[in-house]
């Protein structure tokens, strides 16, 4: 699939099949429906689609390597070209509004002429329709209409441009699953689907209190049971006593690109984004619970990493957090506490902070003084310590952005020259050497014998309030 090397941990193809029509389908979003075939194994560049056939369309996508395409597929194909294009990282939200309408928005877009379209396909029944969606200051925006619930399914998203075997457009599909209380109308105890969904009757199957949602084998509902992302790999425990009430729900979706990771790391396995309706974020307990991924140890082992480096991480819409991660190698599982809405992923590697310069340098014992730290790759929850001689103190620091820190130094810490000590969330560690000085309170004396007058006379200026910014450990200065 790609000349010259393997495909990445992440690679993901599809196959497209069958006409929404009577039309035979040129492009793959006219196709109606969409079937996962999964990564290839081991970093490979060969896939084996199986269930093929002439018609269909074969497309696959790999983000890390910025790599996409797709291609209907021939007697005797045995190649697909894929574009590369660094540009093309679209971000994905779903945001399910009711059991039947959709919000659609996508960010990391450069602004485009040609129109940027999108098709949802559930996971039981024939896709819905092409929508176009609008531009606005954030990306881009739009909704589906659904004729009927669609719990799971896929997206599939693409720019309305020209395309060839050699030159494939720009598009992405992903997978979504939806969990809490769609309130689905439900006679004689069955589930009804229409569009080649699922029929039971005589009896059939009757749940309360949550919808039905089947994604990657998995059944998602509210009350203590699991969450289960699209593919199987991801698992949400929600507490038991969480209670949503009909037309509340949370999405779980596999994610196209990733926002900015911090330094150092590499994504293991895909990673996936946890969205929720108003009424759900507004509810004291949220979405919290356990987030549970299962990832691949011959995933971690192409990557060059260490199981001991894994760690969940979460992102906010603003910023990286590194989540405490129970590790268990046997199963390859990785267990955090989760932090409700937002991306998760699960990253190998160290991120090493790089202190540069603190502000201000020198303070007055017995006084309260706030630190302003500048540097780079901040990473929290940090610890940030004072080291002394003799003492060391661990103070709350504040990460206001990567690139910079608060902390308030209380007056209780005693006169001295102190280093810096700043620990990542995952364990990267810098130190400033003599970065604060701390005076005891100086007596106002005065220095210049009266000869300029009685105006001139004020106190002598503290030595080290100018002083440059501390040594870093391992300078010989």
């Amino acid at each position: 699939m790609r000349a010259g090397g393997v495909s990445s941990i992440e690679a993901r193809a599809f196959l497209l099949r069958g006409s929404s029509n009577e039309a035979v389908p040129t492009l793959p979003h006219e196709h109606a429906y969409v079937l996962d075939l999964g990564s290839p194994f081991g970093g490979q560049n060969r896939l084996l689609a199986r269930g093929a056939q002439a018609g269909d369309h074969l497309c696959v996508f790999d983000r890390p390597l910025q790599q996409f395409g797709c291609e209907l597929l021939m007697p005797g194909d045995q190649r697909l070209t894929l574009r590369n294009d660094p540009s093309w990282a679209p971000l994905i939200q779903l945001s399910p509004v009711t059991s039947t309408t959709y919000d659609l928005r996508v960010e990391g877009v450069p602004p485009l002429e040609e129109m940027l379209q999108a098709r949802l396909y559930p996971e039981y029944g024939v896709g819905g329709a092409v929508i176009t969606l609008t531009q606005d200051i954030d990306g881009y925006y739009g909704q589906f209409t659904l004729d009927y619930p669609a719990l799971a399914g896929h997206i599939h998203l693409w720019v309305d441009e020209p395309s060839s075997e050699t030159v494939p457009r720009r598009e992405v599909i992903v997978a979504y699953s939806v969990g809490g209380n769609p309130g689905l109308n439900r006679t004689g105890g069955g589930l009804n689907r229409a569009g080649g969904g699922l029929n039971r009757t005589g009896g059939g199957l009757n749940r309360t209190g949550g919808g039905l949602n089947r994604a990657g084998g998995g059944l998602n509902r509210t009350g203590g049971a699991p969450v289960v992302s699209p593919d199987g790999q991801l698992t949400l425990v929600l507490s038991d006593e969480l209670e949503l009430a009909p037309g509340e729900f949370y999405a779980v979706q596999s994610m196209a690109g990733l926002p900015l990771l911090p330094p150092g790391k590499t994504p293991i396995g895909q990673a996936y984004n946890l969205v929720a309706s108003t009424a759900v974020l507004s509810d004291p307990l949220g979405l919290s619970g356990s987030i549970s991924v299962q990832y691949l140890g011959n995933d971690v082992l192409l990557a060059g990493a260490e199981e001991e480096e894994l760690h969940l991480h979460h992102w906010d819409g603003s910023a990286w957090l590194v989540l405490p991660t129970l590790r268990n190698t046997t199963y390859n599982l990785a267990s955090a506490p989760g932090r409700g809405v937002g991306v998760y992923a699960l990253l190998a590697g160290v991120t090493v902070p790089n202190l540069e310069e603190i502000w201000p340098a020198a303070g007055t014992a017995g006084l309260t003084t706030t630190l302003a730290i500048s540097g780079s790759a901040f990473l929290g929850p940090m610890e940030l310590a004072l080291v002394g001689e003799s003492q060391v103190y661990t103070l709350p620091v504040q990460i206001v952005s990567s690139t910079q820190l608060s902390v308030t130094v209380p007056a209780e810490v005693e006169p001295g020259l102190y280093g810096l000590r700043v620990v990542n969330g995952d364990g990267g560690t810098d130190v400033l050497l003599d970065a604060l000085a701390l005076y005891r309170p100086a007596v106002g004396c005065f220095y210049d014998f009266f000869e300029s007058g009685a105006g001139a006379v004020g106190p002598r200026r503290q030595l080290g309030h100018h002083r440059p910014a501390g040594r870093r450990a391992g300078d010989d200065r």
